[in-house]
């Protein structure tokens, strides 16, 4: 019975002790991880500045191309997002307006055809005519 204390007395200081090694270790870890992150200076050495053909220079405003060639998106806020939709369903017979272009409320966007949307147009004007 005594030796049966003896080792479940020894099993768990030994599990005690592995289970606090663990967590200083991985406090370390961390900490290591923290420094590496928040370091961002690279330095080379002049072999290796010359073996990359890097020169130094003072700075200097200068125009480095009238034109630079791109691709990206752009994210807008919810509340500036606008849908362009017809009441009715056609064809676009032609589209006033380039993409990007600025236009207010009220300009004309596109026009839209359809034979059903042209019988429904006539029909309209026969009958305004007739209540004239």
């Amino acid at each position: 019975m005594k030796y049966i204390k003896i080792g479940s007395l020894a099993a768990i200081l030994s599990l005690l002790m592995a289970a606090c090694h663990q967590q200083s270790g991985e406090a370390n870890v961390t900490d290591g991880a923290k420094e590496e992150s928040e370091t961002a200076e690279v330095y080379l050495t002049p072999e290796q500045m010359e073996l990359s053909e890097i020169v130094l220079g003072q700075p200097s405003l200068r125009e480095i191309a009238s034109y630079v060639e791109c691709s990206g998106m752009i994210d807008v806020p919810p509340s500036n997002i606008r849908s362009v939709h017809s009441p009715v369903t056609g064809f676009v017979q032609g589209v006033k307006h380039l993409p990007g272009e600025y236009v207010r409320r009220g300009d004309l966007l596109a026009t839209i055809a359809h034979p059903e949307l042209i019988r429904q147009q006539r029909d309209f004007l026969e009958s305004a005519s007739k209540v004239a």
